[in-house]
């Protein structure tokens, strides 16, 4: 289990580092949803 969860925590940061740049885009889709279902 500790060796899962030590993955878990090196895949979360992985995809974290790798979001970062396009972390601007994300947050825009989001709030462009968010305005369309509103």
């Amino acid at each position: 289990m500790e060796h899962f969860t030590w993955l878990y925590l090196v895949l979360c940061q992985l995809l974290f580092i790798r979001s970062i740049p396009v972390l601007g885009s994300v947050l825009e889709v989001l709030r462009t949803v968010s305005t369309k279902t509103v």
